[in-house]
């Protein structure tokens, strides 16, 4: 197997060298597990780095990311529960206009809530990219 490389990614795979493909700066030997999409840096295939992208939303859309029933088990526990009464304090503060899912003290706050079993496995991540439930 070939893969066709433009710009430092494959572009195109083919069983063949005979190919031509308008752009491609070099056709490099490779095995089944070289995909269209990977980079080459000259010597090695490599897979791109994924940076999720975290939004910015206000503190009622952040409370909407939650579903109704954890939205109301973290009640039912805020009382009870230092950290989290905390974390709702600030979310509950009128001068917040704004939730950044990217700061390390939101995803931490959600991955205590996670840990205490206030979110299933797999919610923090919806959460933390916007995912509306």
């Amino acid at each position: 197997m070939y893969a066709y490389i433009r710009d430092g990614v494959v572009a195109h795979i083919a069983t063949s060298n005979g190919e031509y493909l308008q752009g491609v700066e070099a056709v490099v030997p490779c095995d089944e597990l070289v995909t269209v999409g990977m980079l080459w840096d000259g010597t090695a295939f490599g897979r791109p780095s994924v940076v999720a992208a975290y939004p910015k939303v206000s503190p009622v859309e952040f409370k909407l990311l939650f579903t109704s029933s954890e939205r109301v088990a973290i009640k039912a526990i805020r009382p009870t529960d230092a950290i989290v009464d905390d974390f709702y304090d600030i979310m509950d503060d009128p001068r917040l206009t704004e939730v950044d899912l990217a700061l390390q003290s939101v995803q931490a706050a959600l991955g205590y809530l996670t840990a205490l079993g206030m979110l299933a496995a797999g919610r923090r991540e919806d959460i933390l990219l916007g995912v509306v439930q």
